[in-house]
């Protein structure tokens, strides 16, 4: 939203477990099924007074502590032997959301949960894509990250949009 922009780099880090489930012999289709936890940091500047364009606004930060559930469907170019492979991991995740913390640039007087609330479950497409170890994952929520409450009729509308690495360790 226009009251609304990133401010620094936002970041986050997870953690977990795939159970690989091939379906045929040679090992290199399958599915995966896991579990996992994860922290993502969401660095913004906000203006919580929108009539007053001159307020200045506020570097904030959200932190959000999730419990995963990602489903894959995994191609390769493996065998039941050779651990150094191509990979291409197209994949569905959903994320329970049980705790957060919402970080003010300075204390103002309100009710964070009368502006915002979060939601409690997330879900989005994933893609995991690489050779060996290193790979580069992709992350974007299908739903929006923070729901209005019935105090705040302002359309947050903000999606979780995010790159980095993952390492394969087994």
């Amino acid at each position: 939203p226009p009251a609304i922009s990133q401010s620094g780099f936002s970041f986050g880090l997870g953690g977990g477990f795939i159970k690989d489930l091939p379906v045929n012999s040679r090992r290199n289709i399958g599915f995966g099924a896991g579990l996992g936890y994860g922290f993502n940091n969401y660095y913004f500047n906000v203006r919580f007074d929108f009539e007053d364009p001159d307020q200045e606004p506020l570097n904030s930060k959200i932190m959000l502590h999730v419990v995963e559930l990602p489903l894959e469907f995994r191609f390769r170019t493996s065998t039941a032997t050779r651990y150094k492979f191509w990979r291409f991991y197209p994949g569905f995740k959903i994320s329970y959301v049980f705790g957060e913390n919402l970080s003010l640039g300075r204390s103002i007087d309100f009710d964070v949960s009368d502006v915002v609330e979060y939601n409690d479950f997330l879900y989005g497409l994933t893609f995991s894509g690489g050779y060996n170890k290193w790979n580069i994952h992709v992350y974007y929520g299908l739903n929006d990250l923070l729901t209005n409450t019935k105090e705040n009729d302002y359309e947050f509308a903000i999606t979780d949009f995010r790159i980095g690495l993952v390492f394969y360790v087994f």
